[in-house]
């Protein structure tokens, strides 16, 4: 064959590679400590660390919450390194949970944590007597966060859980596994992810304008925090939408439209 011909086709399957955008996903991995966060309610018993074998925890814990609410149960130190390039794309998780005596028990919330709170959204679910299983979360979805790879790397990334029972229950929590969704971006497509949305003035002061190209009208937008709490929401109204963020206190914002994400400065 001609050496020609090898160099073009090289040539081709290096531009290709360049453009593209390299997804991995970091396997299941569970927290090695949890502690009780007051709501005031009940608290739950807990024995550091929890000694998760992957399966189920070697110390459950567990709350006997007669007729009455649980505090909320943080268990984190989840072990994750994800590279500091990586964007996460979505939060996976995993909960067992169960036992009861003469009663029921009613999932009141899971949601991401960080630094000792809630953050982002929590979900809501229900479960009657029996053990329960559930899976959480997906390969897209963020909890309404904004998530960096230092985020979900430290130690202090976990999981918010909270319960509720009726009648005489006894219950635990025997195994949580979360999985982080990343993706490495690389050649044009990074650059062209960045580049599908802007924002200005920035900084800004009152009013910014989220300049979206081809984004069609009706376009789901949130802001968020430093610490991934959604502070606004709204939808936009065609090529350019005037948002007013004059409330917000100053500091660094995520605004994420559709499935694109831009950052600003409030002054």
């Amino acid at each position: 064959m001609d050496k020609n011909y090898l160099k073009l086709i090289c040539v081709a399957l290096s531009c290709l590679l360049a453009s593209a955008g390299y997804a991995q996903t970091s396997n299941w991995n569970n927290p090695d400590s949890a502690k009780n966060v007051s709501k005031p309610a009940v608290p739950w018993s807990v024995t550091n660390p929890i000694g998760n074998n992957h399966d189920t925890m070697t110390h459950t814990p567990y709350n006997a919450a007669l007729n009455d609410s649980t505090d909320f149960l943080y268990m984190y130190d989840f072990g994750f390194n994800v590279p500091a390039n990586a964007n996460i794309d979505g939060v996976e998780m995993i909960i067992a949970r169960g036992a009861c005596n003469a009663g029921s028990y009613f999932l009141d919330t899971v949601s991401l944590a960080y630094n000792g709170m809630a953050i982002g959204n929590g979900v809501v679910d229900s479960a009657g007597p029996a053990s329960d299983i559930d899976t959480l979360g997906g390969a897209n979805d963020l909890w309404y966060n904004t998530l960096t790879p230092a985020i979900v790397n430290s130690r202090a990334f976990g999981v918010f859980y909270s319960a509720r029972s009726v009648g005489i229950c006894t219950f635990g929590l025997f195994d949580c596994k979360l999985r982080i969704h990343y993706s490495i971006p690389s050649g044009i497509a990074g650059m062209a992810t960045s580049a599908t949305i802007a924002i200005y003035p920035n900084p800004v002061s009152t009013d910014i304008v989220l300049s979206g190209g081809e984004m069609p009208a009706g376009t789901s937008y949130y802001i968020l925090n430093a610490i991934g709490q959604v502070v606004g929401r709204g939808v936009t109204t065609g090529t350019d939408t005037k948002i007013d963020v004059h409330t917000l206190p100053a500091g660094i914002y995520t605004l994420r439209a559709g499935a694109t994400v831009a950052r600003f400065m409030k002054k």
